[in-house]
């Protein structure tokens, strides 16, 4: 059995273990609780870049459907523009054939102010025979001219008109390809953005996972040194009843001496008291103790 210095020794540097384990509680406690914050922080951008994703990716629905749309529109304004072109080479072939076999110099106007100025001259002027039959010959002549000058004219506008439609249409598909090419940046740039995204979210999940398992490794921690906390108490608790009753037993061991001192204290006093000898105060004290 332990002496009561041994025990009281025992107990002092138990209490300094004691209080060197709460600390080191305390402080795990602390890290634990820190990297817990931080996996939540991470979680919450994770979070938040996710949603970002899903908001990538809805406009670029958007943005596919209306790449989708400018594409059409451009493809067919440029189809328009390819059979218009045909049109005009159609039109061009005609006005060269006309000119060609008609041997045509004269826009239809003037051809008509020639006719009407010859006509005149069969009315006003008293002409020969054989010069009017000359004059009647090439107003004739300037007729058939006319009539297929009307017809190149109408030949040039139709040319002039379909070439204003191609210019329209090219203008058309220019616009729809600058559209379109504005688009195809837009995607390229969601594309990129949706990618760093994506690599910001995989390198906070990486992250998030280290804390996480920070988080457990101090968890784990905090449950053994609470348990040696625990421990260290029980011990504690069980030397201070040691001690308790040690001095229990101590203070037990010497009310009994002091009992049997008095006692034999008495019976002196007493054995005075039967042979008549005079008590001492000291014996009257004692004598007294025994009551």
């Amino acid at each position: 059995m332990l002496s009561k210095k041994q025990v009281v020794n025992k107990l002092k540097r138990l209490r300094r273990e004691i209080s060197s384990i709460r600390i080191r509680l305390e402080t795990v406690s602390k890290e634990k609780e820190n990297w817990y914050q931080q996996k939540q922080q991470i979680k919450k951008q994770i979070d938040s870049q996710i949603k970002n994703v899903k908001k990538i990716k809805n406009i670029k629905k958007y943005t596919d459907k209306t790449l989708k749309k400018f594409k059409d529109e451009r493809n067919k304004y440029n189809k328009e523009v390819q059979e218009q072109i045909k049109k005009i080479k159609e039109l061009n072939k005609e006005k060269r054939d006309i000119i060609e076999k008609y041997k045509l110099k004269s826009d239809p106007v003037k051809i008509k102010e020639k006719i009407k100025e010859l006509q005149l001259r069969i009315e006003t002027e008293g002409l020969k025979f054989d010069k009017e039959k000359e004059i009647m010959k090439q107003i004739h002549f300037l007729e058939s001219q006319y009539g297929e000058s009307k017809k190149f004219q109408k030949v040039f506008e139709q040319a002039n008109s379909v070439s204003a439609e191609i210019e329209e249409a090219k203008k058309h598909a220019d616009d729809f390809h600058n559209k379109l090419k504005e688009q195809s940046k837009k995607i390229k740039d969601l594309y990129a953005t949706f990618m760093n995204t994506s690599k910001e979210i995989l390198e906070l999940k990486n992250k998030e996972e280290n804390a996480f398992q920070h988080f457990i490794n101090l968890k784990g921690e905090t449950r053994k040194v609470n348990d040696t906390l625990k421990n260290k108490l029980i011990e504690s608790r069980s030397l201070r009843e040691e001690l308790d009753k040690i001095d229990k037993k101590i203070q037990g061991d010497k009310e009994k001496e002091i009992k049997r001192a008095l006692e034999v204290r008495t019976r002196e006093v007493e054995d005075k008291l039967k042979k008549k000898i005079k008590l001492t105060t000291e014996d009257i004290l004692a004598y007294q103790g025994k009551g």
